[in-house]
């Protein structure tokens, strides 16, 4: 009886354990497809897309350490003072999850843009990405990307 037990228990640990996995796996592609939306949006400029995306208190750390709001950042975007021609991961991203609310997205990011002067911008930036999931979506609230020396 000891045995059927221990066996029962351990099939239902699997069991669970599996479907945990599978839920997390899904979160993790969700969320991976939300990064890649953002990143279409800031090559497409995507006002509205974008806006959807970012949180209202996003903190957004440029390569250069300059840091802006939400509103400054779009603004520039917007104006056209920062253009993105292309965004891509040069390998898949990190990705961590803390209670199914906090995503974190870590990864090289080859970034091809223009700047206001039209002076083209080509380089490499480790970029980490933090959404948080409210009301069933995920909002990036902080962005921090760092160049490569």
């Amino acid at each position: 009886m000891m045995k059927i037990s221990c066996l029962l228990l351990i099939g239902w640990f699997s069991v669970a354990v599996a479907a945990g996995s599978a839920a997390m796996n899904e979160a993790i592609a969700e969320l991976l497809r939300v990064d890649q939306s953002r990143l279409a949006g800031l090559v497409d400029r995507d006002m509205r897309a974008l806006r959807r995306l970012m949180a209202d208190d996003l903190v957004y750390v440029h390569a250069s350490g300059r840091v802006q709001g939400k509103q400054e950042y779009l603004g520039l975007l917007e104006a056209g003072d920062l253009q993105y021609l292309s965004l891509k991961y040069e390998e898949p991203p990190r990705v961590r999850l803390y209670d199914g609310s906090t995503g974190i997205v870590t990864a090289r990011l080859r970034v091809d843009a223009k700047t206001m002067t039209g002076t083209p911008n080509q380089r490499v930036i480790v970029t980490t990405a933090i959404y948080i999931r409210t009301n069933r979506e995920w909002r990036l609230v902080s962005q921090h990307n760092t160049s490569l020396p």
